[in-house]
């Protein structure tokens, strides 16, 4: 994910949060090392109060290959869903008609 694409979305996530909290948090730094210094998370935020917020962005089809396990997941969910419901009726339709 690029720097932009993160950055758009911790704009959204501070918006949410004045809109829904009240509270207008600010960005402080980026790319910040935890406590231990192994990893970073991508923003710290604080709130005019002095409250900190550690911001990671992250979305669930990063990769290509999730992009296309999701797909063929929905394909299976698709069929076997169809499957299902089917099934359903069909014994619903020859339970009354028995």
């Amino acid at each position: 994910m690029s720097n932009k694409d993160e950055d758009a979305f911790m704009i959204r996530f501070v918006d949410f949060l004045k809109a829904n909290e009240g509270i207008e948090y600010q960005k402080v730094a980026q790319d910040v090392p935890n406590r231990t210094g192994v990893k970073n998370f991508d923003y710290l935020l604080i709130s005019p109060e002095g409250r900190k917020l550690a911001l990671e962005v992250t979305t669930l089809n990063d990769e290509p290959i999730s992009l296309g396990h999701s797909g063929q997941f929905n394909e299976v969910w698709r069929k076997v869903s169809k499957l299902h419901f089917q099934r359903r009726n069909f014994g619903c339709f020859s339970r009354l008609h028995s």
